[in-house]
């Protein structure tokens, strides 16, 4: 797929000192934070982009190899591709899915069947892959820096 996607690159938290590898990272594919914020020694950011699908795929694997770095990307879908939504995590590792147009995740049948099959009637095996599959471990933790960075943004003094 050589169509241009609409999408959005949140760094949710990357080491300050490999900030530099990120951003020559994502020079390569055209991408820029313009917008960095400290978060102790974390930054964070983000970027709206327009990206084909396999240079997507590309800018994930160059973003996975920085240290310690968390984020996510959302190619959102038109008429031909539904969107697809990536979270990294160095703790959780990587993982993805199904978006509609809205930004709504959409967990397939077939998803759901393997999921059933594989838990049996252990309601929370059930539980734990339907919430594994809906990337509720990556939003917890995407939340909980969030939280950090809502927290610093008041420290910072009042002018005027």
């Amino acid at each position: 797929m050589n169509t241009k996607l609409r999408g959005l690159l949140i760094v949710h938290a990357c080491v300050s000192l490999t900030r530099s590898a990120v951003d020559s990272r994502l020079k390569k594919f055209g991408v820029e934070i313009t917008d960095w914020s400290p978060i102790g020694r974390t930054s964070a950011g983000s970027s709206e982009l327009f990206l084909d699908y396999d240079s997507a795929m590309r800018l994930i694997e160059e973003l996975e190899q920085v240290i310690k770095i968390s984020f996510e990307l959302a190619l959102f879908g038109d008429e031909t591709f539904m969107g697809e939504r990536w979270v990294y995590s160095s703790t959780l590792g990587l993982a993805s899915i199904q978006i509609d147009q809205a930004g709504n995740q959409m967990l397939s049948e077939s998803k759901l069947l393997t999921i059933l099959r594989t838990s049996g009637d252990n309601s929370l095996k059930i539980e734990r892959a339907i919430r594994r599959a809906l990337l509720i471990e990556w939003d917890d933790e995407f939340e909980d820096l969030r939280e950090l960075q809502m927290s610093q943004r008041r420290k910072l003094p009042r002018v005027g």
